[in-house]
């Protein structure tokens, strides 16, 4: 069970080592989300020292820091919104790790 930033960096040390191909969803916190951002990626790049993460998909990227995190989860629902974007895709994703931000949350899921 992930519930501290470590927990969670060793989680994405771990996709990152296995270059995991991960589907990442940034999303508002207020259900339903006023915004959804989906990108199919991997965990490029972890600094130790800050706990900055590097999320690659092609061109694109998200970068955020673990130490920013207010609350850690695995396999959570965010809104009906994600869950209907996640019923919607043509493979099978597991919610794996839900980072949640003051007023945002980021959601990683591997391929099943």
């Amino acid at each position: 069970m992930v519930t501290s930033p470590e927990e969670a960096q060793l989680l994405l040390n771990k996709w990152m080592i296995e270059s995991a191909r991960l589907v990442a969803f940034a999303a508002s916190i207020e259900p339903p989300a006023n915004f959804v951002v989906r990108l199919i990626g991997s965990v490029s790049r972890i600094e130790e020292e800050t706990g900055t993460v590097l999320f690659e998909s092609e061109s694109d990227f998200i970068v955020f820091r673990l130490a920013d995190v207010i609350e850690y989860k695995e396999s959570v629902e965010i809104s009906a919104d994600i869950q209907q974007l996640l019923s919607q895709n043509r493979e099978t994703w597991n919610a794996a790790l839900c980072l949640t931000y003051p007023h945002s949350h980021l959601l990683f899921c591997a391929n099943v």
